[in-house]
């Protein structure tokens, strides 16, 4: 670690976004469009910067089967910022190979934001204002802005940012304005059902406009998503369109407010989330998941199965096909290629048959590692096209 001089540069609009999950300790992936957009920015050594400190520290980066990752150097900056699951970092670039670094946490709330003001207020022996509420409430809302504007500016997909209102949030009746421009722009005169993924679950919500409007809401649908994630006036949300032909919005929510995690007990399981936790006793894993994989299948209109994952499907690089779905997927047994989609993002991968069992196998290895999938995970398959071989699917995670 050095210390870099206490001047104010100005930051490129060139800038990545990573939230952490599992195994980050030891490497952090750099997503590969970066990568191929903005390579000259990455060298073999690169300098990470956390934002509201004087510390720079030299990280390197490896190549590992075509993808780069933060390597040598990259555990000590982790374990000496604290950084934990569920964390978000945005990477800006500087110059050369230099970054500034913000940290978000699960809240989305800035930590190096509230350990400044922290340490104001412990110097400073006078009386606390009556007003320091108010201040408080002030950074933690700009904090979740600015990550919320910091995923946008490295988005690759159409994106806009709703900050929630009281009527977008109330128990019944709510409903959502979809910005004006995003409307003509990536929707026209789109009225039907919009899909709305946070993290491995979807909501089908109503898009409409209503007759003494020209805006566009999503109505019917809403509620549920905007209940069932807590959703508060002042959050702020981000919606990118990741796939236009079957209208699919990723939804990250960024909170207001300064939570505390609820901390893992000893005999229990965690259903992980980049921005919450839910802990579970230890003998309701599998039926938690199985129970949440089911009411998806039971809700799709399409032909789906249920796979939990095994050791060979995590660690050997293949998935097998269940012999009933194969049969919906391809009667004639001659499908080569198949596109899983995942949250609207399509992975092509390769079919073949295997000891009387179709194993879907080239590209499967990276998926897995890609979102982090592990023994005991739950996976939904829906088959959406048989003509262009679309699977869609859904991942429960059970990690212990």
């Amino acid at each position: 670690m050095g210390t870099r001089p206490n001047s104010r540069r100005l930051r490129t609009k060139t800038c990545f976004v990573r939230v952490l999950l599992n195994g980050f300790m030891k490497e952090l992936l750099i997503p590969r469009k970066y990568v191929m957009r903005h390579g000259e920015t990455l060298g073999e050594e690169c300098v990470l910067c956390p934002t509201h400190t004087h510390d720079s520290w030299p990280v390197r980066t490896k190549l590992i089967n075509d993808e780069l990752y933060f390597r040598k150097g990259w555990r000590e900056f982790a374990k000496h910022h604290s950084l934990e699951f569920g964390d978000m970092l945005i990477f800006h670039h500087v110059k050369n190979s230099e970054f500034e670094v913000d940290v978000v946490d699960k809240s989305g709330t800035s930590k190096e934001t509230l350990a400044s003001r922290k340490e104001l207020l412990m110097k400073d022996t006078a009386p606390i204002p009556t007003n320091a509420g108010r201040q408080k409430k002030a950074i933690l809302e700009s904090a979740a802005l600015t990550a919320a504007e910091a995923l946008v500016l490295s988005s690759e997909y159409p994106s806009f940012i709703k900050t929630m209102k009281a009527v977008y949030v109330q128990r019944t009746g709510g409903y959502l304005h979809v910005p004006l421009d995003f409307v003509k722009e990536h929707m026209k005169d789109y009225q039907g059902n919009v899909k709305i993924v946070l993290l491995d679950k979807a909501w089908t919500v109503k898009a409409v406009r209503r007759p003494c409007e020209t805006r566009t809401i999503f109505g019917s649908g809403w509620n549920d998503l905007a209940r069932e994630n807590s959703l508060q006036v002042r959050d702020v949300c981000v919606f990118q369109l990741i796939h236009t032909k079957y209208f699919t919005l990723k939804l990250t929510i960024f909170s207001h407010i300064s939570g505390k995690i609820q901390k893992q007990k000893k005999c229990a399981i965690k259903l992980k989330s980049p921005y919450s936790e839910i802990t579970l006793k230890s003998e309701e894993l599998s039926n938690k998941a199985e129970e949440e994989a089911k009411r998806i299948q039971s809700k799709s209109k399409h032909p789906s199965v249920v796979i939990v994952m095994k050791r060979a499907y995590v660690k050997n690089g293949y998935l097998h096909v269940p012999f009933a779905f194969q049969k919906e997927m391809c009667k004639k047994m001659s499908v080569n290629e198949v596109k899983l989609l995942s949250l609207g993002e399509e992975w092509k991968m390769m079919m073949k048959y295997v000891s009387e069992q179709y194993r879907i196998y080239k590209g499967w290895g990276r998926f897995v590692k890609e979102k982090s999938i592990e023994v005991g995970d739950v996976c939904v398959l829906e088959l959406l096209d048989r003509d262009e071989h679309v699977i869609n699917i859904s991942i429960f995670k059970c990690n212990y």
